[in-house]
């Protein structure tokens, strides 16, 4: 549970023309805003992290030296795809 609503949400983003990319607060803050609960919320970064290994995000990173923050985004190739 969690990864299928991180992927859903970065998904309807991506669907509604939104090409930015997203902190794992963005997730989190966007994801309470729907209504869900802290049992999908705890587990968001972990969720991003099998989506990044699976191929279904695009990483980047930003910030300066020691303010690292990863941005992520629906990939093309997962937004073709049907869960």
């Amino acid at each position: 549970m969690g990864q299928t609503e991180v992927y859903s949400f970065l998904r309807d983003k991506r669907l509604m023309g939104d090409e930015g990319y997203f902190s794992c607060s963005d997730v989190e803050k966007g994801l309470r805003d729907k209504g869900f609960t802290n049992g999908v919320i705890e587990s968001v970064r972990r969720s991003l992290v099998k989506l990044e290994f699976w191929g279904d995000v695009e990483i980047k990173m930003s910030g300066k030296f020691r303010d690292w923050k990863r941005l992520y985004r629906l990939s093309e190739k997962a937004l073709m795809k049907k869960i």
